[in-house]
């Protein structure tokens, strides 16, 4: 399947509550975007790898999921549909995958 970065529901909401000063949703924003952004790397990592049998050996996924740990403390679940809830005003025509995309990340 693979990922496109501007179809992340995160990167359009970052501004808007920054610019409000909404720093609590902009956490929940950047969150996030940083463990799916981390997710998309692993990908891209694994496939690179497929093809070579050195670095299929050499390479620790472990290792690599880690990479989702430095993005901070997660918010609480409360913020998570608050951010929701701002989300569909913000952005009418997000889908309700991509919402339960951002609850996933939560579980």
């Amino acid at each position: 399947d693979g990922y496109l970065v501007q179809d992340l529901p995160f990167k359009i909401t970052l501004k808007d509550f920054n610019d409000s000063k909404n720093f609590k949703m902009a956490h929940v924003s950047v969150y996030g975007y940083s463990i799916q952004l981390a997710d998309i790397l692993i990908e891209i990592q694994e496939i690179l790898i497929s093809k070579n049998e050195t670095l299929k050996k050499n390479f620790d996924k472990t290792h690599q999921e880690m990479m989702k740990y430095c993005c901070g403390r997660i918010p609480p679940k409360d913020l998570l549909e608050e951010y929701i809830t701002l989300l569909r005003e913000i952005k009418p025509s997000v889908k309700e995958t991509e919402i339960e995309e951002l609850r996933n990340l939560w579980n």
